[in-house]
């Protein structure tokens, strides 16, 4: 699909990714596809949602996607190394999914808001930056499941946005964890 953030995979690779992709989901189980169709329908909603309710429908698609392809069992400190080991993004220097050294990843960041807690007013621009990257993580782990990466159109202007966000990221994650927001592990 296009959007102003061009295109993930190119149109000119679309029907080969689609076979590709198909071929490789055949083998999936329901839950399996389950997983990956929510994960794709929480990149492409079909309406409009706030900040916060489009993050937390993205991180619930990166939870399936951990709990359905990711090699472990337990909680997401166990599950979400495993789908990374399972399936390479192939992307780095993003919003880490797990905080660590007290600063807060993306699910301290789902936690609160799953928990009724704003942070984005105490911190300008922390959510806005962390879906960037959440949508980043799914998007690249969807690529990597559906045995996709050959396809990918380079880096596209989502990922050019999130590496020129580093420093801003980091900082942002500081802010955080000064107003109490950070790595509970």
């Amino acid at each position: 699909m296009e959007d102003s953030r061009d295109f993930l995979v190119h149109p000119s690779y679309l029907e080969n990714f689609v076979r590709s992709a198909s071929s490789r989901s055949s083998g999936f189980g329901e839950a399996q596809r389950d997983a990956v169709f929510l994960a794709i329908y929480s990149l492409h909603p079909t309406v409009k949602h706030s900040v916060e309710s489009r993050f937390l429908a993205l991180f619930a698609a990166l939870e399936g996607l951990a709990r359905q392809f990711g090699s472990a069992n337990g909680g997401m400190h166990r599950i979400i190394p495993a789908l990374l080991a399972a399936y390479p993004s192939g992307i780095s220097g993003l919003w880490p999914i797990l905080g660590e050294q007290g600063l807060p990843g993306l699910k301290d960041l789902r936690n609160e808001l799953a928990h009724g807690k704003n942070f984005s007013r105490r911190v300008p621009g922390s959510l806005a930056v962390a879906e960037d990257h959440l949508q980043l993580w799914i998007e690249y782990l969807l690529l990597s499941i559906l045995d996709g990466r050959a396809y990918a159109h380079g880096t596209n202007w989502l990922a050019r946005h999130a590496m020129e966000q580093r420093d801003e990221m980091e900082s942002l994650r500081v802010q955080l964890s000064e107003v109490g927001i950070g790595s509970r592990s």
